[in-house]
């Protein structure tokens, strides 16, 4: 699981949590949710939680 910083074309980019998995041997994304309206220092501390 990650945060994902997505650019938004001159406006404030979208922060997204984000978990990798496989299926048939392909590495695939799936969106948990839009976490942008949290605030820059709440995103900061969940990456931080979720690198460990």
């Amino acid at each position: 699981m990650y945060v994902a910083k997505i650019p938004n074309h001159g406006y404030n980019p979208t922060y997204l949590l984000r978990e990798t998995y496989r299926e048939d041997s392909k590495v695939k994304t799936r969106t948990v949710g839009n976490i942008t309206s949290l605030g820059i220092e709440k995103i900061a501390r969940i990456s931080q939680i979720i690198r460990g």
